[in-house]
This record gives C-alpha cells, structure tokens and sequence, in this order.
C-alpha cells in the first residue's frame, strides 16, 4: 500500500524543462529543493498510511 500511494503521489518537477522555458538561473535549485521536499513529504505521508493499515488489519 505504501509503495502504491508513494507512485500515486509522485508528483516530479521536470527541471530541464523548466530551465528551457525560462533559462537557468540560482532559483533552479529552490526548485530542486522544494521538489525533494515533496518527495520526502509524500514518503511521510506513504508511511504512516502504510502504519495505520497495517495496524486496522491487525485489529
């Protein structure tokens, strides 16, 4: 379940199509930043999903 939600949820930002449209600047890498914030935020999110389902099918 949590690997099912984790791909679901994997929302990337395309970097090399960003740079394309508005050239490559010092804020690609808040970009970068910000999308790996993502990621681990969804993992997170995967995770206590995974935690609570497992817990309701013990129960």
């Amino acid at each position: 379940l949590r690997h099912s939600f984790i791909s679901v949820m994997a929302v990337r930002v395309d970097l090399d199509k960003i740079k394309l449209i508005v050239g490559h600047s010092y804020s690609m890498d808040t970009l970068r930043t910000y999308d790996q914030k993502l990621e681990d935020n969804i993992r997170l999110a995967g995770t206590i999903i995974g935690e609570v389902w497992d817990a309701v099918q013990k129960a």
